[in-house]
């Protein structure tokens, strides 16, 4: 073998796993590919199964599903004629990573037992113990909960004979996780626990904070308030020691809900703020944040407020596209600016509902409704009546219930009635 050639392939596959770690795909396969062709070079199966093997690793990263399909069969088809079963199996790995990408959860769960099945008892056991996670992971993905279990369970059995309590923590959230969708809450609590309890120990504030935020969900779906806002306020502090902003604005949006939930209306005004200041992203993230606030400042009769907020809510969705949310917030901004009087203003939200959620293909019956009652409230009667008949119609048509727009009907005809006979 040319002992100079062999060199410049350790030092390009060296540099191409350097620039995976640091996911820097791009740069990462650009070196996996000269170490693929040095490979062929060398003329030596075992080296070339690797190289390609690691190519369509970077692949699947890129998402060229395709290509990385490909490099694993040729890496397999390798491994199966010297007989190297750790190779074969990191190559049925590959082909499970390829399945899960495209959401071909059955076909990653078969891939992955297969590289299980073939896995040397030689060969480093935390490996084994990654493989079935990421059984699990498929398993948990076609909700066959039972499999996803018991593959976490030997996973994180691995993880803990052979020392790796990180992985171990991991796997006790995953399992917490399934438990948890399954209706089995306590089970879930129990898994939590021990996982905050090793991220703990080991002093790794993220994963701590993210377990934190997982005995947080639990606590809030069994009511426990005030634990929950507890264990939510140690994970604020975490994610923001560890200086990430976007995970610390999640936890502080969650924990202004909790804050509401116990009545402490200046609490959740102040975290929901924190959370728009931590926000990163112009999205609907951001638009609901806003929308959270004005309702927070609604509830409080702080009008004003609210309407401010409502608005940079709506600015929001409506550069988003999203009519549905503008609609809506249309509809709430036409009934405070009735309250105060801005009768003009009110009628115009309220026209703007209509138009809005009708661009959403949506039927609007019920911004149709509140524009009605907003001239029965002010005793347009006949425009009353029409637009309750116009928004009657469009809910049959669209087979709504339409029961109390045939009352609201009634009610105004009678006083249509009532006033033309000067009685009113």
């Amino acid at each position: 073998m040319d002992e100079h050639l062999l060199d410049f392939w350790r030092r390009v596959m060296d540099e191409g796993t350097r620039r995976l770690g640091r996911a820097e795909y791009k740069e990462a396969e650009s070196f996996f590919r000269q170490g693929a062709s040095t490979a062929e070079q060398l003329e030596a199966p075992e080296v070339l199964a690797f190289s390609v093997r690691l190519l369509a690793t970077v692949r699947v990263k890129l998402g060229e599903l395709e290509s990385a399909e490909t490099g694993f069969r040729q890496a397999l088809g390798i491994c199966q004629k010297v007989d190297n079963a750790k190779g074969m199996a990191e190559a049925w790995a590959g082909l499970a990573s390829v399945s899960l990408g495209r959401g071909s959860f059955a076909q990653a769960a078969q891939y992955c037992e297969l590289a299980i099945s073939v896995y040397p008892p030689t060969s480093p056991p935390l490996r084994l113990g990654m493989l079935y996670s990421d059984l699990g992971q498929a398993y948990a993905q076609l909700e066959l909960w039972e499999k996803a279990l018991k593959a976490y369970d030997r996973a994180q059995d691995l993880c803990h004979r052979y020392g790796y309590p990180k992985g171990e923590g991991e796997l006790k959230v995953l399992m917490g996780e399934i438990c948890y969708r399954r209706g089995d809450k306590k089970k879930a609590e129990d898994w939590f626990k021990e996982a905050c309890r090793i991220f703990a120990g080991l002093g790794d504030p993220a994963t701590l904070a993210n377990a934190l935020q997982y005995m947080a969900f639990i606590y809030y779906d069994q009511n426990r308030m005030e634990l929950a806002e507890e264990i939510l306020r140690r994970a604020v502090a975490l994610w923001l020691k560890c200086d990430m902003p976007a995970e610390a604005s999640e936890s502080c949006y969650f924990l202004s809900k909790i804050e509401q939930n116990l009545g402490a209306g200046s609490e959740a005004e102040a975290y929901i703020e924190l959370s728009i200041k931590l926000y990163e992203k112009e999205d609907i993230g951001l638009a609901l944040r806003y929308q959270s606030l004005a309702g927070i400042a609604l509830t409080d009769l702080e009008l004003v407020k609210a309407e401010k907020y409502f608005l940079q809510a709506l600015n929001r969705f409506q550069a988003l596209g999203d009519n549905n949310k503008a609609g809506e917030i249309f509809q709430t901004l036409a009934v405070l600016a009735d309250l105060d009087e801005r009768r003009t203003e009110a009628l115009g939200y309220h026209e703007k509902a209509i138009e809005t959620l009708s661009a959403a293909d949506s039927p609007a019956v019920e911004a149709r409704q509140g524009l009605a009652l907003f001239y029965e409230k002010h005793h347009n009667y006949r425009k009353a009546l029409e637009t309750f008949w116009t928004a009657l119609q469009i809910a049959r048509e669209n087979g709504l219930d339409s029961g109390e727009l045939e009352t609201a009907i009634q009610r105004v005809s009678r006083l249509l009635r009532k006033k033309g006979r000067g009685t009113g």
